[in-house]
Formats: C-alpha cells, structure tokens, sequence
C-alpha cells in the first residue's frame, strides 16, 4: 500500500510542476499542500488568493511542502 501511496504523490507532484497547479493531498490535518516551483514561472501575475480559494490550497506563497 506504502509503495502505490508513494507512486500517486510522486505522479502528482510530476504533474502540478509540469502544469504549475498548485494541490492539497488531504492526507492530514496539518497541512498537506504541495505548492511546485513552477507556479511562479508560469503564472507570475496572477493573484495568489484566487489560486488558494480554486485549488483549494493556502498558502501557495512558498514552494515545495506545507506543513
């Protein structure tokens, strides 16, 4: 179970850095948002609130982990 566990967040941050998205796994209460670097390259001007309220996500100032 660990392994496909594993498989899927990896898979998942692999996608959120090729798309710039920034998402909340859900996995715990303390925090889980992965915010990938490349948020910020590919979406320099756009209001970070507006990201958080649609994805879900806060906050998305930071990149890498949250917790």
């Amino acid at each position: 179970m660990i392994s496909i566990a594993r498989k899927a967040i990896a898979l998942a941050k692999e996608m959120a850095e090729e798309h710039g998205i920034p998402f909340n796994s859900g996995v715990c209460e303390i925090g889980n948002i992965y915010t990938p670097k490349s948020y910020f390259d590919k979406f320099p001007g756009l209001d970070s609130e507006f990201v958080d309220k649609i994805t879900e996500t806060f906050p998305s100032h930071s990149w890498g982990w949250y917790h």
